[in-house]
């Protein structure tokens, strides 16, 4: 899986038939149309090579790339299922499922770390685990507990799969969040079991995002003046802030999310809403400029929600929550290029 995208072929796969590829491909784009009833979502693998699709249908949620396929929560079966590129569905073996779990993958997609929960006794137990993409490998990181139902959600892995950082919070999501929410950030190396609270912790119910190498990491931070932007390396114990945005007149600051980190950690970028139980839900997108030390809005007020998925030069893809679609638009702020009806994934290559 890679953060940047061929937009040759993204742009092409919404052109090129879908039909049930033969062969075996080495790497492919993945898109996936949602459904708007109950019915299944829709997943393409489609062969960088050939440009043909592979068609998956997947009654699925929390989708996430691998590099061997697409691991989701079956909502029909409610259990972690894998679709892979030649067509086939089947339950993720080295996941236990009778638990609840939520998973995060290293950016090349070679790598899982994802918990397992459960009560026993009064208490919330969970298990934080590691293991490559095929469940080789797989290794207990953490083990914790809780009688407060505090829980922990894993965040992103490195791509060697020896640091993990993950979230301590109520496992139980607030139905009026607009974005997945990351309350109190932690880190874990692997090889000795050590586990750090990373600094400043806990800043808030907000956005995170890291590098594809696992050693930076970008955090907000809520202010009375809004979202500021942390750019942190914890190992070099450095945390540079860059003051909020000036936000449009009139705009009620809500929630922080959806926050994406470029690869080489120098540029951000995340959304903001105006909040539960306002008269109209608008979004705004804003860039944090790590070089430039400046927050800026790229995105003015609109009520479609633009979700950041991917970096190119100069460039950002973005889709539209609830309409669906990839778009192109200029990092600084543009007019929406469409390159697909469907949302893209990411690109995948069969490892081994």
């Amino acid at each position: 899986m890679k953060r940047s995208v061929s937009l040759l072929f993204i742009a092409l796969a919404a052109l090129v038939p879908r039909v049930i590829q033969s062969s075996q491909p080495d790497s492919y784009d993945v898109f996936i149309d949602y459904t708007t009833n109950n019915g299944p979502d829709t997943l393409y693998f489609v062969d960088l090579r050939s440009g043909l699709s592979t068609v998956v249908p997947a009654t699925g949620t929390d989708y996430m790339l691998l590099d061997n396929g697409v691991i989701f929560h079956d909502r029909q079966r409610k259990l972690p299922t894998e679709a892979s590129p030649d067509g086939e569905i089947a339950p993720v073996s080295f996941m236990s499922p009778d638990k609840t779990s939520a998973w995060a993958a290293s950016t090349d997609g070679r790598w899982i770390t994802w918990s397992e929960s459960h009560t026993e006794a009064g208490s919330l137990l969970v298990d934080l685990f590691v293991a490559h993409a095929d469940g080789s490998s797989k290794q207990l990181a953490l083990h914790t507990s809780s009688s407060k139902a505090i829980g922990l959600r894993p965040l992103a892995i490195s791509r060697d799969g020896q640091t993990l950082y993950y979230t301590r919070q109520n496992n139980t999501p607030s139905v009026s969040a607009a974005f997945p929410t990351a309350n109190d950030l932690y880190r874990v190396t692997v090889t000795g079991g050590q586990f750090t609270h990373l600094p400043g912790e806990p800043r808030c119910a907000c956005g995170a995002a890291f590098s594809a190498d696992g050693h930076l990491f970008f955090r907000l931070e809520s202010t009375p003046q809004g979202y500021a932007a942390h750019f942190i390396d914890p190992v070099a114990n450095t945390d540079i802030k860059i003051d909020p945005p000036t936000l449009p007149s009139g705009f009620t600051i809500g929630q922080a999310g959806d926050a994406l980190l470029s690869d080489n950690g120098s540029t951000a970028v995340y959304v903001i809403d105006t909040g539960a139980g306002s008269k109209m839900q608008q979004y705004v997108l804003v860039l944090a400029d790590l070089t430039q030390h400046k927050q800026q809005i790229i995105v003015l007020p609109r009520t479609d929600h633009l979700q950041p998925i991917a970096f190119e030069t100069d460039t950002l893809l973005v889709t539209i929550v609830g309409k669906g679609g990839t778009y192109r638009m200029p990092i600084s702020g543009g007019d929406l290029a469409q390159l697909s009806a469907d949302v893209y994934l990411g690109t995948i290559g069969l490892s081994g």
